[in-house]
């Protein structure tokens, strides 16, 4: 196995929602190479965490301009989380080669469904990009779940780019607490909510206990496991 690592330095961060950071480094002058929907290892190397390491997915398609970018939910109890936070433009991090197969399909005739849990969101961000890109007429439908409007993320970014993604269609829940005058959709998505076709392929992110049921509700509708693919990551919430 490639066990290659690389020193990214940051180029920049911003909040982009309640206790939510998004982190930007710079990979200009590297042969570093990913996917769009691929994830890698990250390391603060030059903090005294031992040898801590998380999983970030790539919150971007690959760009001209170089860079890598991921976000993270910032939680108190996390010495980890806390020094992402401090991290200052010009302190390196060290990121794993690219990691991960959330791959669409090559046939772009075959329906995509997306569901994603907060911000289980940023792979299908950077799929989408890649599909906006190159003028995609794929059929998409993206699954959303937020828990209340402060914790929402990228949804201006969803929306950015849906004028490029005709066949674009997105579904959004909240589940505990709704925006002022919220008229959509309130509570978990169930099997009542998802339009699917027999050659639809699923693709689920989130946090284990949301991919968890999620799963198990696509498997009540005999959904082969040929047709699902998730990404489980228990880096978002430590």
């Amino acid at each position: 196995m490639n066990t290659a690592t690389f020193h990214f330095p940051l180029v920049r961060k911003r909040q982009i929602a309640e206790n939510t950071f998004e982190f930007t480094f710079n990979t200009q002058n590297t042969d570093y190479l990913f996917r769009p929907g691929q994830y890698a290892y990250v390391s603060l190397i030059h903090h005294n965490l031992g040898d801590q390491s998380r999983i970030f997915s790539f919150v971007n398609a690959p760009r001209p301009t170089g860079e890598v970018i991921i976000a993270a939910r910032i939680r108190a109890q996390s010495d980890y989380k806390q020094a992402l936070a401090h991290l200052q433009p010009g302190e390196v991090a060290e990121f794993s080669r690219a990691l991960g197969f959330f791959d669409l399909p090559a046939n772009k005739g075959i329906p995509i469904v997306m569901m994603a849990g907060g911000i289980g969101i940023v792979p299908f961000l950077s799929l989408l990009e890649s599909e906006a890109h190159a003028a995609s007429t794929r059929p998409i439908e993206l699954y959303i779940s937020h828990q209340s409007p402060e914790s929402e993320v990228y949804m201006k970014e969803i929306k950015g780019l849906a004028p490029r993604l005709p066949n674009l269609i997105l579904h959004q829940t909240y589940t505990q607490k709704y925006p002022t005058a919220w008229h959509g959709k309130k509570g978990r998505f169930t099997t009542d909510d998802f339009s699917f076709q027999l050659n639809t392929h699923f693709y689920v992110a989130g946090t284990p206990a949301m991919t968890d049921h999620i799963i198990s509700q696509l498997r009540s509708l005999d959904i082969p496991l040929s047709h699902i693919f998730m990404e489980a990551f228990s880096g978002y919430e430590i």
